[in-house]
């Protein structure tokens, strides 16, 4: 940048946009003064368009925001980085961001922000409740999904997880804490999870405790999968699978692309292989295909 910044996009979740007949990735920016000293008060949401015409991606953008929130207080570094989105039937897009309302507090604020892409440009429309608890930053790296008639949205909080729904996908109700359909906690914290819808069924790919897993990094192995009770919010411990198991390396950063109604894969790139048994090894990327049986 012309202000000595190195800013590069990451965090980026690609998916088909159908009205435009685009790709859009959408993520969040990594900013560096003189390209070794991060500052995270530069964050913006980033996107880019990619044509499968000519199979090219367009330039890095930004997308713009508003300066203040329906608080009154300015949206601070707004990044959309590992968050699901949802695509409307018009094409309007449902982008779950965060933000920060103090730039001495990274305490995270999640949104839904409504937007339109016309074939290169992304533009904000409005957005929706804004959601955040005071222990430790707050709530970020939302994920959205529909399910039926309700929208379901699931954010990451650094002590647990928490999950709330909605009637349109921009207002929701009152966010509580992820638990088994025992009541008892879900057990993941400090970690993204996200959606898939396969056949009748609402799924949510997490990380969690006990696992015997106290040696990896925040848990971050196995990665599971589990049908989720659309009305309780809760996730069923009897439907629990493995997607990928435990082998020495974090694997709490996934990806899901949706195939069809009744297929979705699931990716996931193995990390700190460096610290543990493994060390020495590549990291792999691991790819797990779900499908209905119906």
């Amino acid at each position: 940048m012309s202000d000595g910044y190195e800013v590069a996009p990451g965090d980026l979740w690609p998916a088909w946009h159908a009205e435009s007949g685009k790709v859009l990735t959408t993520g969040k920016t990594f900013n560096f003064a003189d390209g070794t000293k991060e500052n995270f008060l530069r964050e913006k949401v980033s996107y880019s368009v990619m044509d499968p015409a000519t199979n090219r991606w367009g330039p890095m953008r930004f997308l713009k925001m508003p300066e203040k929130d329906h608080t009154g207080m300015p949206i601070l570094t707004p990044n959309a980085g590992c968050n699901q989105r949802f695509d409307l039937p018009n094409g309007d897009i449902l982008l779950p961001v965060r933000y920060q309302r103090d730039p001495n507090k990274r305490i995270y604020v999640s949104t839904v922000v409504r937007c339109k892409l016309d074939g290169e440009t992304l533009t904000y429309f409005e957005h929706g409740s804004e959601h955040s608890v005071p222990e430790g930053r707050g709530l970020y790296e939302p994920s959205l999904i529909k399910h039926g008639d309700r929208y379901f949205f699931t954010l990451r909080n650094d002590k647990t997880a928490y999950v709330t729904s909605s009637a349109d996908g921009l207002h929701f109700d009152p966010i509580q804490e992820w638990t088994f359909d025992d009541g008892k906690s879900l057990e993941s914290y400090n970690t993204q999870q996200h959606w898939v819808t396969i056949g009748d069924g609402l799924f949510l790919i997490y990380t969690r405790r006990g696992a015997a897993n106290d040696h990896i990094m925040r848990h971050r192995a196995p990665l599971f999968i589990a049908q989720v009770d659309p009305v309780k919010l809760q996730v069923i411990r009897s439907t629990e699978k493995t997607l990928f198991p435990e082998n020495h390396a974090t694997l709490g950063n996934s990806g899901v692309c949706r195939i069809s109604s009744n297929e979705s894969w699931i990716t996931c790139g193995e990390g700190l292989i460096s610290h543990g048994k493994r060390k020495g090894e590549n990291n792999r990327v691991l790819i797990a295909k779900v499908r209905s049986t119906d």
